[in-house]
């Protein structure tokens, strides 16, 4: 063989391993994208100080958990409180536990919360929301409608 049929030979050779590596680089890729928010890592969280005041006001507002967590992506569009909310937005929609606890406390707590404890509050009404006895006169008028 010559020279220029080696020369020839290397130069497919270093172009099927480009086309190799681009492809192994777009399977990653896609790999990574397809990856859901709360599976991804995050760093560390420092919110607003005023993030959890509005979280609390959030929550009286629709009283619910779901709904608060959509109305503060509308308040918090950018940033990594931006990318917590839609990990729990997230791991509600698609975990196997679809638990509140986990959805809020591992996702939007840091340092201040834990001393303010408005986490806590919220799960701490969700859970007497479901836990209350109807009232006397709101079952007499669903029944009254039928």
């Amino acid at each position: 063989m010559s020279a220029t049929q080696y020369m020839s030979i290397g130069i497919l050779l270093s172009g099927a391993s480009g086309i190799c590596l681009a492809g192994f680089t777009a399977i990653l890729v896609f790999i990574h994208m397809k990856k859901p928010a709360y599976k991804k890592r995050m760093g560390k969280a420092k919110f607003p100080a005023e993030f959890y005041l509005d979280f609390r006001d959030a929550y009286q507002k629709t009283e619910d958990i779901r709904e608060t967590l959509e109305l503060m992506h509308e308040q918090y569009p950018r940033g990594k409180a931006a990318k917590r909310i839609v990990a729990a937005i997230d791991y509600l929609d698609h975990s196997h536990y679809k638990d509140y606890e986990t959805a809020l406390y591992r996702y939007l707590s840091d340092d201040r919360q834990v001393k303010s404890g408005i986490l806590s509050d919220i799960l701490l009404s969700d859970i007497l929301k479901m836990r209350r006895l109807p009232c006397k006169g709101a079952e007499r008028k669903k029944y009254e409608k039928q």
